[in-house]
């Protein structure tokens, strides 16, 4: 996606997740996250296209998953798109956000723009 059509920050991250394709749960570490998708390392044989969920653990009681597909696949990694983010999840990812960018609110001003085109 051309960097200018972005509607939502990412922020480099660093934590070990769990990417689930086709039933198989493959550890990834997050390279960038935003309240719309995250890049990973990278995973051979997962391909652009494919449904997938993402998690990851923050603590015992603080998780962040999300259902998506595979935008992109390569020797740089696997950007996800997500297409929903569970009610519990959403307040702990966009305080990830938050805390990664440093200006909260800026982060905040953008949920008032939608993040998809009609």
């Amino acid at each position: 996606m051309d960097e200018n059509r972005r509607r939502r920050t990412r922020v480099r991250t660093g934590h070990e997740a769990v990417l689930t394709v086709g039933g198989e749960d493959r550890p990834v570490r997050t390279l960038d996250l935003s309240l719309k998708g995250a890049q990973t390392t990278p995973l051979p044989g997962v391909e652009s296209g494919l449904e997938c969920r993402f998690r990851i653990d923050l603590a015992q009681d603080v998780v962040i998953e999300a259902e998506g597909r595979v935008a992109r696949s390569d020797a740089a990694g696997v950007a996800l798109e997500f297409t929903s983010v569970t009610e519990e999840s959403f307040p702990h990812l966009l305080r990830l956000v938050q805390l990664h960018y440093g200006d909260a609110d800026a982060i905040e001003r953008e949920l008032s723009t939608p993040a998809f085109e009609p």
